[in-house]
């Protein structure tokens, strides 16, 4: 059953629910939205404060861009990666820098940098510094069944290892930057 399907059915037996997901992080205002488009107008949601807001500690990923943006957390520092669900880091795939552009020189970037984005994110977030491991990686290829020849394993593999050439190229990227910033 759908997540639409299961609110819907809810809302025609119950005449309340509690939103227990928003602790772990601010809903989606669509979300929000469509939730009230899906019930009737006297349907309730009892809607579970967020985590910050009850003295507890979020994790990192699920503060709002503007949070950070306006530092008010007061942090001395920030580290500014990308989130998936299930990985601890190296997912190789940039974020929204403009979004969180108001941090500027209180934070580190990581995240989808490769040699030819890291110049875009240096002049949007003028962090600190940088890091990066992903994006200068020898590209993923289809690790192939010795079996069959024909038929690739659901895995890729690209043995971890970097690539010099695009490690020296993400160097001069940066370096190329830090010249023009002077």
């Amino acid at each position: 059953m759908s997540a639409e399907a299961r609110l819907r059915h809810y809302a025609s037996v119950f005449d309340v629910v509690e939103v227990n997901s928003s602790y772990y992080a601010i809903p989606d205002v669509r979300n929000t939205v469509r939730w009230v488009e899906r019930t009737p107008p006297e349907f309730v949601f009892h809607v579970k404060a967020y985590s910050l807001m009850t003295g507890h500690h979020p994790r990192a990923e699920t503060l709002p861009a503007d949070v950070v943006a306006r530092n008010a957390l007061r942090a001395h520092l920030y580290l500014l990666d990308t989130h998936a669900d299930g990985l601890h880091g190296g997912t190789g795939t940039p974020f929204d820098w403009a979004a969180l552009q108001g941090v500027g020189p209180r934070c580190l970037v990581a995240g989808g940098l490769r040699p030819d984005n890291v110049a875009v994110a240096l002049a949007t977030l003028a962090p600190l510094g940088v890091d990066v491991s992903s994006g200068v990686e020898f590209p993923q290829t289809p690790q192939f069944d010795r079996t069959t020849h024909d038929s690739p394993l659901t895995t890729p593999t690209n043995g971890g290892g970097k690539d010099p050439r695009l490690i020296q190229a993400f160097l001069e990227a940066v370096r190329s930057y830090d010249k023009r910033a002077e």
